[in-house]
């Protein structure tokens, strides 16, 4: 009674069995299939590793086609510059200033091995060296203003770089080297043409009202290191021509004081010896009322305490209007943004000795000093201008 029962049980088991191993097979089928799959795409994305890492910067190779830039240098730059715009966003809290110019076009100086890159209006706003790899690399400062709370702010840069292939443009073999000398000091201002004696500029410092260097300061590319100035040699009988002389400005209501505080030889930048201009650019202009040569400017900004003044642009012309005979004398404005053209001086901490540049005799009967807000806040402050020079004759 119970054999075709047991006849069905041994069925029933020889089914099951045979379910497991077409599961097993399937399982089997799938992994081989999957090993065959991947083994082919790494046998496709192999050879294009080598080529990406062939293609690479080599200082083996760094002047071959192989490491030239697939677009040309001018659409490459821009559109880094865009990228670099886009992402500024990603840094919170920092209020970081867009790039405004674009690369209108780059020329390759063999001498100094280095790419410069001019905007639309012909200056030079980025300049590319050449690295040990073979690369180019440059690096633009880029201001940013950051609210640390409801009573202070903070202002600074930071570095966007940029990047261009070595094979863009194939390094020039260097020359036999010539022998080394010692490098000489910079020239002294020319003498007169008469062949004056040249002499230290003396010149009248105020009290200094701070000590050390201010917290909120950081060392940056652009800002100079403190030093002791040297000696600055001048023909002898020059005098400050700006004592006394009219004043205007490109803010003709000042938020405190008055413009002729500029030339009434107060320099001590204590409260009441300086006139504090609006926000963003803005300039002082003095009227020598002749036209002169101008051996030195001392420019005196608020020197109550340390700060740096934005975009200090010192020039002189022959009219009021600075159409005729305009040249600029300094420039520490790195970025452009005053629209005067890349400088090349540096930014520097105002303290009680006041800026000295050297106008190098220069003729001319109107200086103009301009900035463009400091590190500690968005005004203009002038304590005092000289103008050493002499009638010409």
């Amino acid at each position: 009674m119970h054999t075709r029962p047991r006849a069905a049980s041994r069925a029933g088991d020889v089914a099951m069995v045979d379910r497991s191993f077409l599961a097993i097979a399937i399982v089997v089928t799938v992994i081989v299939v999957g090993l065959t799959f991947f083994a082919a795409v790494a046998i496709q994305v192999t050879p294009q590793a080598s080529a990406k890492e062939e293609a690479a910067p080599d200082p083996a190779a760094k002047n071959t086609p192989a490491d030239a830039v697939k677009a040309d240098p001018v659409t490459e730059l821009n559109s880094q510059i865009e990228r670099f715009n886009a992402n500024r966003s990603l840094i919170p809290d920092k209020g970081i200033s867009p790039i405004e110019q674009r690369v209108s076009r780059v020329e390759y100086e063999k001498e100094k091995d280095e790419v410069r890159c001019y905007d639309a209006r012909g200056a030079v706003f980025l300049t590319l060296q050449r690295q040990p790899d073979g690369r180019f690399k440059g690096i633009l400062q880029v201001k940013y203003h950051e609210l640390v709370n409801p009573e202070r702010h903070s202002w600074g840069t930071v570095q966007a770089e940029f990047w261009l292939p070595g094979g863009s443009f194939p390094k020039v073999p260097s020359p036999a080297a010539a022998p080394s000398v010692a490098p000489t000091p910079p020239p002294s201002p020319a003498p007169g043409a008469g062949g004056e004696k040249l002499v230290p500029l003396a010149i009248q410092l105020p009290k200094p009202l701070f000590e050390g260097t201010p917290k909120n300061i950081k060392a940056a590319p652009t800002l100079e290191k403190p030093s002791a100035r040297p000696p600055f040699m001048v023909p002898e009988g020059l005098t400050n021509l700006a004592l006394g002389k009219p004043v205007t400005s490109s803010d003709s209501e000042p938020i405190i004081g008055d413009l002729a505080m500029v030339t009434d030889g107060d320099k001590s930048g204590s409260d009441g010896s300086f006139v504090e201009l609006g926000p963003g650019k803005q300039h002082v202009q003095i009227d020598l009322q002749q036209p002169a040569l101008i051996y030195a400017i001392v420019v005196w900004h608020y020197h109550g305490e340390g700060r740096v003044y934005h975009d200090v642009v010192v020039q002189a012309a022959d009219d009021a209007d600075f159409v005729q005979g305009v040249r600029t004398l300094y420039n520490n404005d790195f970025d452009n943004s005053s629209g005067l053209g890349i400088g090349k001086e540096l930014e520097y901490m105002d303290d009680y000795r006041g800026r000295l540049i050297d106008a190098k005799g220069v003729k001319a009967r109107y200086v103009r000093v301009y900035s463009n807000g400091n590190t500690s806040n968005d005004q203009n402050h002038y304590v005092e201008v000289e103008v050493y020079g002499k009638a010409p004759k």
